[in-house]
């Protein structure tokens, strides 16, 4: 009886509250350290299963591909004459990888050509065709018209072309800019 009003009156009651606040922030702070080293840790741990998951995709990537191969990536139709309107040409191409491949993009570097491809999935060893037309009507002279082809094969971006030189329709005046 006697110590427990002593303890909650005078001076040992204030140095007795000082100790129980320094010992709860003490407390405070060690769980928070922990829980801080605890999270950097698991920081840590997250880092190195993402950069191992990102390694095993990137592997796996390297090894099961989609790869395009054109039979002709180059085609020159030679003397052509305006008079016979529009010409085009096929480009076959094959699947020589072992994933499906996908054309996403084929674009024309200018608008008088104009391409048209396989559409879908072509599997490992199956072929494809895309068409380029071009059309020669008030276009005399040399040609030379790249096709830009966007794909999921390990090079994603191919050039093929076109070219060729159109004899223009006798007796018609050009201006010339």
């Amino acid at each position: 009886k006697y110590f427990c009003s002593f303890f909650h009156f005078g001076k040992l009651a204030d140095f007795s509250e000082i100790i129980l606040k320094n010992y709860l922030t003490n407390f405070i702070i060690f769980c928070f350290r922990s829980l801080n080293q605890y999270s950097i840790k698991m920081e840590i741990l997250m880092k190195k299963v993402y950069f191992l998951f990102l390694f095993i995709f990137c592997v796996l990537m390297l090894f099961a591909t989609s790869e395009i191969t054109f039979k002709e990536p180059i085609y020159d139709f030679g003397d052509v004459y305006e008079k016979d309107g529009p010409v085009e040409h096929e480009f076959e191409f094959t699947n020589t990888g072992d994933e499906p491949l996908e054309l996403k993009r084929v674009k024309a570097s200018w608008g008088c050509t104009t391409p048209s491809w396989s559409a879908g999935f072509i599997q490992p060893g199956e072929t494809g065709v895309i068409k380029a037309a071009y059309d020669v009507k008030n276009r005399p002279g040399k040609f030379n018209k790249k096709i830009t082809v966007t794909s999921n094969a390990s090079t994603p971006i191919l050039k093929i072309q076109i070219s060729g030189n159109v004899i223009p329709i006798p007796g018609i005046f050009r201006y010339e800019v």
